[in-house]
């Protein structure tokens, strides 16, 4: 199968594509500067000529390259531009969402009949997208992700933050009344992999069974054999929990060992 990934660079991106080729598939990655997000006639000929089997859409407005209103152009109607073409050409589509949909007042665990309801910022573009694209296109998927939990102290991810937090800091502050929506990005590969395969609408990729932020830190400092100074806070809190009994995740527990 040959696959089509946008922000293939990005942390996620990086992980899945090491997953499909694992897994004996093509990957193909979306280069901005050679197909621009704001030109649908070359978007369309990019993809029509490209023919692939599926298209994960990861990429988010990471820098700023000048264009105008980039983080709506990028994070929206990008996203919204790509279901009307992968419905047009019948190529599976995933769209990458996030668990910030969900405002930070809001109280989870979440399931799927929980409506999002962010107002401002990242995650009321990811609101929005959602809804563009499942309009534009009735049978892509949208796979709502959280923290992802890397193997090293690079990327955008929660270990990485971790080592960068205590290098800064020479503390790490952790709540142990926030549960973050969080799972192994290897993990997370293998599950989107697995969902541009046939599903259908909204889905949760989570594997936090419901540890707090304080006790996963202590738990990858363990893991890792850090010196980190983790000193137990109070805030945020906040349950982001995410719940679908359709995915199957090894839980944080298991990976940590617990």
């Amino acid at each position: 199968m040959k696959y089509l990934i946008t922000g293939a660079g990005g942390t996620v991106g990086r992980a899945l594509t090491a997953c499909l080729h694992d897994r004996g598939h093509v990957t193909i990655a979306w280069d901005k500067q050679h197909v621009p997000v704001n030109h649908y006639m070359a978007m369309e000929h990019f993809v029509r000529d490209t023919a692939p089997d599926g298209l994960f859409h990861l990429a988010v407005a990471s820098s700023s390259t000048g264009m105008e209103n980039e983080s709506w152009e990028v994070n929206v109607h990008w996203a919204s531009e790509l279901a009307w073409i992968t419905r047009k050409f019948q190529i599976p589509m995933l769209f990458a969402s996030s668990v910030t949909v969900f405002s930070d007042q809001t109280q989870g665990p979440f399931d799927l009949d929980r409506l999002p309801d962010a107002v401002d910022g990242y995650g009321f573009e990811k609101r929005k997208a959602e809804d563009l694209v499942l309009n534009q296109n009735p049978a892509a998927c949208v796979a709502r992700l959280g923290w992802q939990i890397g193997e090293d102290f690079h990327g955008n991810q929660m270990l990485a933050w971790l080592e960068q937090e205590y290098i800064e800091k020479n503390v790490i502050r952790a709540s142990r009344n926030w549960l973050p929506a969080c799972s192994f990005l290897r993990d997370t590969a293998g599950a989107l992999v697995d969902l541009i395969s046939g599903s259908v609408g909204v889905h949760h990729v989570d594997a936090n069974p419901g540890w707090d932020f304080h006790r996963i830190a202590q738990a990858l400092k363990k893991l890792h054999k850090r010196e980190w100074v983790i000193e137990e806070c109070e805030l945020p809190m906040q349950n982001q929990c995410m719940m679908d009994a359709r995915i199957h995740l090894p839980s944080i527990a298991e990976r940590l060992g617990a």
